[in-house]
């Protein structure tokens, strides 16, 4: 998405560095306590961007601009509905 945007509104980026961690407690996910999600706790992205000639504040812009619109982002910050269908066959 920020990739994408920089070359929607004319920036040729120079760096691109995305770093995605997550934290989750095994127990979850291993049903060991159903109190804990299955899910990750927490997640956190760090961005390192750069462009010749290009004002920080246009980068974070774009980054900010990506993370409004990002498909990824809205699935994990807003409760989205899910349909599990079994077919046993």
């Amino acid at each position: 998405m920020i990739a994408m945007r920089a070359a929607q509104v004319g920036v040729t980026l120079t760096t691109l560095e995305v770093t995605v961690e997550s934290e989750s407690d095994d127990r979850g996910f291993l049903g060991m306590d159903e109190a804990i999600p299955a899910g990750p706790l927490s997640v956190r992205t760090r961005i390192r961007i750069g462009a010749d000639g290009v004002e920080p504040e246009r980068l974070r812009e774009i980054v900010h601009w990506a993370e409004a619109h990002s498909p990824v982002g809205d699935a994990l910050t807003r409760a989205v509905p899910m349909k599990v269908e079994v077919e046993v066959v």
